[in-house]
């Protein structure tokens, strides 16, 4: 199966990164179902939607739960959440940004 593409902001990135996060939480539907997240699948992890920044992952497990999990709060009273749980196949690989895009 193609992996399963997930774009993560800096702070879940370097979370999953140091080993220190290893579920990743989105609203349920679309391509966050049962069936796009298969335990087995490979996924891979992205900060942002660059290609310098990546990590090669497992999806272990899947859960639909009906409420998101701690004290933040991001949608609305009630929204499913798709719990994925990822297992890091081998450490982030970073690319060199092409000369390009130095600041000089």
């Amino acid at each position: 199966a193609k992996p399963l593409f997930i774009p993560l902001m800096r702070q879940y990135f370097e979370a999953f990164k140091n080993g220190t996060k290893r579920t990743e939480y989105r609203r349920y539907g679309r391509q966050w179902t049962e069936k796009h997240c298969t335990p087995g699948r490979p996924a891979i992890l992205s900060l942002g939607y660059g290609k310098y920044e990546r990590i090669s992952a497992t999806i272990v497990g899947f859960r639909v739960l009906d409420d998101e999990p701690g004290e933040t709060r991001i949608y609305p009273v009630g929204t499913k959440i798709a719990a994925i749980d990822l297992k890091l196949s081998r450490p982030a690989r970073r690319k060199r940004r092409p000369r390009s895009c130095l600041v000089r």
